[in-house]
């Protein structure tokens, strides 16, 4: 889908070095001609939820007495021995951050996890990160984000949503 609709080629794939991520870029990659060679950053890995990390969410309700304390702040709870959801806002936006400076103009595509990515939308639409769960963003999915050029004085360069969340193109994949 990406290499039908990027016209011009993208400049740049970054990817999350957790291999579900990995696997997700190196299929993107090889759908372009040539090939997009892969540049993988931490800054946009996973939320880290150590102490939580690998259990089920069941596991985790019946016998962490902080699960509710999620829910009633999730932008500011600490996963245990983890970061909160505004940290890795945060994170997310030095690494978006120093890629506006990087690649001035021109698509570049992400590939990273659901938290990470409903962050940077909510901070560019101004959302405050509490309320990024009311984004949906699937396994899989495709969103795109408009950014003006960093430092840009246009009058009305304004960060733009064009789409988020499509999914069509997991619906016409074919399993051997």
């Amino acid at each position: 889908w990406l290499a039908q609709h990027c016209h011009d080629g993208p400049l740049a794939l970054i990817s999350s070095p957790v291999l579900r991520a990995r696997q997700t870029a190196e299929t993107i990659s090889a759908a372009f001609a040539p090939s997009l060679p892969i540049e993988f950053d931490e800054g946009i890995g996973e939320t880290h939820v150590a102490g939580w990390q690998a259990r089920l969410v069941d596991d985790i309700e019946a016998n962490d007495p902080t699960w509710p304390q999620f829910f009633e702040n999730p932008a500011d709870f600490r996963f245990p021995a983890g970061e909160t959801l505004r940290e890795v806002q945060a994170r997310v936006l030095r690494v978006v951050e120093t890629l506006r400076q990087r690649f001035e103009r021109g698509d570049l595509i992400l590939v990273s996890h659901a938290d990470p990515l409903r962050s940077l939308i909510a901070h560019f639409m101004e959302m405050d990160v509490a309320h990024l769960y009311r984004l949906r963003v699937e396994t899989g999915s495709i969103s795109c984000l408009s950014l003006p050029s960093a430092g840009s004085t246009e009058r009305f360069a304004r960060p733009r949503l064009e789409f988020l969340n499509l999914t069509e193109h997991l619906r016409t994949q074919t399993h051997d």
